[in-house]
């Protein structure tokens, strides 16, 4: 048997395998350049202390994490566009995937940022940020 596989199919493919394992964004920025280290970098509306805060509010503690006693940071990178939009955002660090499922739903839960800045002008950049999951 002969496989054939065109790029239109080989795009679906690789979308499908996307949405199996959770790897898919609202938005994609690949087509915009991204700044690694802006002047000012992006920033949560209200500060370090509302992040948080907006994170201890959003986060619900999976049950089998609970369960096997997994407790730990997990690091999620993501991209805030020049309009405070969040994409793009994966797991740099893991530590159990049902953790790492809620630290990526938490992030796409948040409100719009306010933008990094390179040079006074809003920009696209990257951010990577550690979400603590620990019983309390």
């Amino acid at each position: 048997m002969k496989i054939v596989l065109s790029f239109r199919n080989l795009l679906w493919a690789l979308w499908f395998v996307g949405i199996a394992f959770g790897c898919t964004s609202i938005k994609s920025v690949s087509s915009q350049p991204t700044v690694e280290n802006a002047d000012q970098p992006p920033e949560f509306v209200g500060g370090e202390d509302k992040l948080y805060d907006f994170i201890s509010a959003t986060m619900k503690f999976p049950q089998d994490a609970v369960n096997a006693g997994v407790e730990g940071k997990v690091l999620v990178q993501f991209v805030v566009l020049k309009d405070g939009q969040i994409v793009d955002a994966m797991i740099q660090k893991s530590i159990h995937p049902s953790l790492d499922k809620e630290a990526l739903r938490i992030v796409r839960a948040m409100p719009p940022w306010q933008p990094g800045k390179k040079n006074g002008t809003a920009v696209n950049t990257r951010y990577s940020l550690s979400i603590a999951f620990e019983f309390k």
